[in-house]
């Protein structure tokens, strides 16, 4: 079980939009830790990670109302729902609703006053494919200097425009929003429920002069389906899984002359 005592921790289960951002942030800034939860993912996933953590507040898209209160049970430690909707209010501001349990007397606050290096930022679960998942607690002073570091060796800045395709809930990914938005650059969400057979990852790229990609190298496989070259591509950095000489060799047709590959595959027992 994911002690506490460095921090409270708070559910974040949403799709992968700006929402996401919206959350993240916002626990962040809160001086709270974020628990990803995907919510592909099964409800016993779910309520494992619910429990394991003893989470007392999930933020989750509306949609996904019903999924997290199946998951939670009667017996969870879950005691508040905040659901972040899209659908706009007078001021053309978000709707954000909050739901308590029937059994909750007084809602937690989420502010903390003593955020330190030593607290949490997040908590992000393995696979589980060979046993029981593992949560991995990160704390403020792991996670800075990585950042930091990612930011100054991959010359982010306010000109990079980064395409978001990697799951938050992969520490790969949280790498990938963070720099980039630490740098002060921008992160560009697509309609992922949009992608079909045809749709084609080069023109998204180049219309909209995607400069900068975290991926894995199978995923970027994946995105080279049109066969046409990613222009706008400056920086990909690949990861997650080994890269071959015949791999890079494949991708380089697709990518401009101009493309730097950074292989970023090996850390195992670092923070990301």
């Amino acid at each position: 079980m994911i002690s506490n005592t460095s921090g409270r921790l708070i559910g974040l289960m949403v799709d992968s939009t700006p929402q996401l951002l919206l959350g993240m942030l916002g626990i962040l800034k809160s001086g709270n830790g974020f628990v990803p939860v995907d919510p592909r993912y099964p409800e016993e996933r779910i309520s494992f990670i619910i429990a394991d953590c003893e989470l007392e507040i999930l933020i989750v898209q509306e949609k996904y109302l019903d999924q997290a209160l199946r998951a939670a049970g009667h017996d969870s430690s879950l005691k508040q729902i905040i659901c972040l909707d899209d659908a706009p209010n007078g001021n053309g501001n978000s709707h954000i609703k909050v739901y308590d349990r029937q059994d909750f007397t007084a809602r937690p606050s989420l502010v903390q006053t003593d955020s330190r290096p030593d607290k949490l930022a997040y908590v992000i679960y393995t696979s589980g494919s060979t046993g029981k998942p593992k949560g991995v607690p990160i704390t403020h002073s792991n996670l800075a200097p990585i950042l930091l570091w990612g930011c100054d060796y991959f010359k982010l800045g306010s000109h990079t425009k980064t395409l978001q395709v990697l799951s938050y809930c992969f520490d790969f990914g949280v790498f990938d929003l963070l720099t980039t938005l630490l740098a002060g650059g921008t992160v560009h969400f697509f309609d992922r429920q949009s992608i079909t057979g045809a749709f084609r990852y080069s023109e998204l790229i180049n219309s909209r002069a995607i400069n900068t990609l975290h991926c894995t190298p199978s995923s970027f496989k994946e995105m080279m389906n049109s066969g046409e070259r990613m222009e706008t591509l400056k920086t990909l950095h690949l990861g997650g899984e080994q890269l071959t000489r015949s791999t890079i060799e494949q991708l380089s047709g697709s990518l401009g002359d101009d493309c730097v590959i950074y292989n970023g595959y090996g850390p195992t027992e670092a923070s990301v």
